[in-house]
């Protein structure tokens, strides 16, 4: 997925936005740099020179949505797997269904392997 990553064209990959005039930031990354010392409780920023970028977030790397989604789609599918069986686990059981020794090994064996998958070490993560 490291293949997504594209250099900021904006800031060139430096993190630092310096598109405006004499080496500042540009009015869109000091308006909203300024919104942000807004929300801190700060009335000013004292320059405009070598603020954040903002189309990057000041990492260097433009990262195109789709690497987003990948990244936060896996932890919220774990999650919504094992709410479902824990529901279905629950529900099973209060209804004193027939079928309840054959679901719960099975919705058993896929909580704990969704957690396992999430809570082990592993080095050689590319992610």
């Amino acid at each position: 997925m490291d293949t997504m990553n594209k250099k900021c064209e904006h800031c060139g990959g430096t993190g630092t936005c310096t598109q405006g005039k004499e080496g500042n930031s540009c009015r869109d990354c000091a308006k909203k740099s300024y919104s942000f010392a807004f929300l801190r409780k700060k009335e000013t920023l004292e320059d405009n020179k070598g603020l954040i970028c903002r189309a990057c977030e000041g990492s260097g790397e433009f990262d195109p949505r789709t690497k987003r989604l990948h990244q936060n789609i896996r932890p919220f599918l774990g999650l919504i797997i094992i709410i479902a069986s824990l529901f279905l686990i629950s529900d099973f059981a209060n209804k004193e269904s027939k079928y309840f020794e054959q679901v719960l090994p099975f919705l058993s064996a896929l909580v704990g392997s969704v957690t396992t998958y999430y809570f082990t070490n592993n080095s050689n993560k590319t992610s």
